[in-house]
């Protein structure tokens, strides 16, 4: 793909897109929730991130569908890629894939300049899901007086961080997402995760940047992982390992699970976790382990479609 190609969907126009990626530079390993380098464009406009040889076979398994998705969908969280390129160094025999992303947050700069607080990288599950050095104590604290913050260095929280920290208070925690915005991201993020288990990914994540003053940044990243055979080992090692039986529950626990499973469990526990930060009362159980399905009118009508192009699917709104 490329910016001519992907402009339709994502906005992007080729001219400003050569001039934004002629000059990058190296994000903090804080930025973002994997521990991949990334870079970003002069501009602050895109992000650009290496993949995988899998993860570049993927995006151009699904580059038609998602491109379509992107142009029906204008309020999706998805991350939106606008390019994929290709490098080989001289006297290398393998290419180096790289991807360029529209910034879903374009406050980036912000968060470099400490003016962030933290993010939280959600994906639902609870087992493995937690930096244990991270105190929930901590994150109440700078969530409930964010400016005594003020230079001290940003972190990321994952999904247990943030249930333990809804557990120890009985504040309401801020993370600039109103009830209003929470109920608007539910339904992205609802179709989003359809569209994500049609196409065979799983293992994505809701990238959420809570900064001092303003609303928060909100995206889904990392959509690229397709349930190969190394993802299936890697499901039947940890559904041994942690008991997570597949008869005792259809939400296992371990963050790799099948596509459809995924996506179940991230619909409804990614806006669970949004919508429990207005909640008084506490919750010892924020993740719960029920069976959960992709039910809504616009979910099944993605699931059904096999191309966004058929008559009928241009749009789910339409539906």
């Amino acid at each position: 793909i490329n910016a001519e190609y992907m402009g339709g969907g994502t906005g992007c126009v080729s001219h400003a897109y050569r001039k934004s990626i002629c000059k990058l530079r190296l994000l903090p390993s804080h930025a973002g929730g994997t521990p991949v380098r990334m870079l970003l464009t002069h501009d602050n406009q895109y992000v650009v991130k290496q993949i995988t040889l899998q993860e570049h076979a993927t995006l151009m398994a699904i580059v038609e569908e998602y491109f379509y998705y992107l142009r029906s969908n204008p309020d999706s969280l998805l991350a939106p890629i606008v390019g994929c390129h290709a490098i080989r160094m001289h006297g290398w025999s393998k290419s180096i894939y790289f991807i360029v992303m529209r910034n879903v947050d374009a406050r980036t700069v912000a968060w470099q300049r400490a003016q962030g607080i933290m993010q939280f990288d959600l994906k639902g599950n609870w087992i493995g899901r937690e930096f244990r050095h991270l105190e929930p104590e901590k994150i109440c604290s700078d969530l409930l007086h964010p400016l005594q913050t003020i230079g001290a260095p940003a972190y990321i929280a994952k999904d247990t961080n943030l249930q333990r920290a809804l557990c120890c208070t009985e504040h309401i925690l801020s993370l600039g997402v109103t009830p209003e915005r929470a109920m608007q991201l539910k339904r992205a993020i609802r179709l989003d995760a359809a569209f994500l288990a049609k196409q065979g990914v799983m293992d994505y994540s809701l990238l959420l940047t809570v900064y001092r003053d303003g609303p928060s940044g909100v995206g889904i990243i990392d959509y690229l992982q397709r349930f190969y055979f190394h993802k299936r080992l890697e499901y039947w090692v940890k559904m041994v390992r942690f008991r997570q039986w597949s008869w005792r529950s259809d939400m296992s626990g371990v963050s790799c699970v099948p596509p459809d499973q995924y996506a179940a469990r991230f619909a409804h526990n990614v806006p669970r976790a949004l919508c429990a930060l207005h909640y008084h009362k506490k919750r010892s159980k924020l993740f719960e382990e029920d069976t959960c399905e992709l039910d809504s009118v616009e979910e099944r009508t993605i699931l059904r479609c096999r191309s966004w192009s058929e008559p009928g699917c241009g749009s789910v709104y339409s539906i």
